[in-house]
């Protein structure tokens, strides 16, 4: 733990075995390469901080508050081809919310919500899985959440 929030690094054993298909077993790789959804309680008063950031090799994943409420973005160093914002629910109040982020099969479609109420986009791009070969950082908890 760091300043308030935890980072986590897949080990390298995890990386190998997540992009050796021939080795690795089926249960393995439903889970990782198959990661599609993530779901998280956080609690904060903080009007902005990170819930999740998940680094990859090309691309960043965050779900955050900004402003009060619940946004996901999906962005690399030339664009942002996902930004969505749970504009209706204010999240800094002190109490316990549930967000939670699916994504289609094909990784194209994203349904995001926090404690129920949400909305679904369309990606013109195929977005990263939750959890990949790419994945080289997992990061909760960032300016003041908790979760």
């Amino acid at each position: 733990m760091t300043n308030g929030f935890i980072t986590l690094a897949p080990t390298q054993q995890l990386h190998s075995n997540i992009g050796n298909t021939t080795t690795t077993s089926p249960a393995v790789m439903e889970f990782c390469n198959n990661s599609r959804s993530i779901e998280i309680d956080f609690r904060t008063r903080q009007a902005h901080g990170t819930i999740v950031a998940l680094s990859y090799e090309a691309e960043f994943a965050v779900i955050e508050v900004y402003a009060s409420v619940v946004r996901y973005r999906v962005f690399d160093s030339y664009r942002t081809p996902v930004e969505i914002t749970l504009s209706g629910q204010s999240v800094d109040d002190g109490n316990w919310h549930r967000v939670v982020l699916e994504l289609s099969e094909d990784k194209k479609v994203i349904t995001f919500k926090v404690d129920g109420i949400g909305k679904q986009a369309l990606s013109r791009v195929v977005l990263p899985s939750i959890i990949s070969a790419d994945l080289k950082r997992i990061q909760l908890g960032i300016n003041g959440l908790r979760g």
